[in-house]
């Protein structure tokens, strides 16, 4: 029997339940799941001097941060109206902790940058494509560069030198005018 006006059926509540929801992806939350040969590559950079772990990662469909960054760098946390259903490794992980105009330093440039708050990620920062698209990001995984084109800072050249991300040093990252 198909429901009263006014009421709906469960199937249309779930769907309007999930209407509610941002939807996201990242597929990696710790630098060791990643496989060897993944179109993704780290360094290490920095936010207030702060050295941060980062991702470039083609994978992922928004910018994510950790929580525990968000704590160790004293980061204002947001609450967001309508929270992010994100698809992980791990299964769906709903938040709606937001952080705004976090100075990433980036080759000397800083990027403003506004990011998810992910509770159970442990790579300090994630760059993905949502970012990657608006500073038009190339990511050339056999020269371990990262080519930035971006409208509003410019180009770029960050020459990741070491494959193995350094939690508590700088990477060197060499820039060249294109």
């Amino acid at each position: 029997m198909p429901p009263k006006q006014g009421q709906q059926s469960s199937q249309q509540n779930q769907k309007q339940q999930v209407a509610h929801f941002k939807p996201g992806q990242v597929h990696y939350t710790t630098l060791e799941d990643i496989p060897e040969g993944a179109p993704v590559m780290s360094g290490t950079f920095s936010i207030n001097g702060h050295p941060i772990t980062v991702l470039f990662d083609s994978g992922a469909s928004h910018t994510f941060i950790s929580k525990e960054c968000v704590s160790r760098l004293g980061l204002e946390v947001e609450i967001i109206p309508r929270p992010y259903n994100i698809h992980s490794p791990g299964g769906h992980l709903i938040t709606n902790q937001l952080v705004r105009q976090v100075p990433l330093q980036l080759q000397g440039r800083i990027f403003a940058t506004q990011l998810i708050v992910l509770p159970s990620q442990k790579i300090d920062i994630i760059l993905g494509m949502n970012w990657m698209g608006v500073h038009r990001v190339i990511l050339d995984t056999v020269s371990r560069s990262v080519h930035i084109n971006s409208p509003t800072h410019g180009s770029m050249i960050l020459s990741l030198m070491n494959s193995t991300p350094l939690v508590h040093a700088v990477h060197h990252a060499e820039g060249k005018k294109l």
